[in-house]
């Protein structure tokens, strides 16, 4: 893997932003189960929200460039195969 530590604060955000774009899941229960409004209104909330998860996510990638993507697909990679543990070269 490589060495990101010579990266720009572009790339950081970058990254910053496609990790916190995986935060609207979090919100889904709470629009679709707790909030007091009507289904309608709901529905309209959660579409927003993942609309402006989407955007965020984009200029994420956009900001983290190629190696950003390749960064956080190694990240996806590691935490979902259970090899989070795994030595890092």
């Amino acid at each position: 893997m490589k060495d990101f530590s010579n990266y720009t604060g572009r790339f950081t955000v970058g990254i910053v932003l496609i990790s916190g774009s995986f935060l609207v899941y979090l919100a889904y229960p709470v629009i679709l189960l707790a909030l007091p409004f009507p289904a309608t209104v709901k529905v309209g909330m959660t579409v927003v929200i993942w609309v402006l998860s989407w955007g965020v996510f984009s200029v994420g990638i956009f900001l983290s460039g190629p190696e950003g993507i390749e960064w956080f697909r190694g990240l996806w990679k590691r935490t979902t195969t259970g090899n989070a543990h795994e030595k890092r070269i």
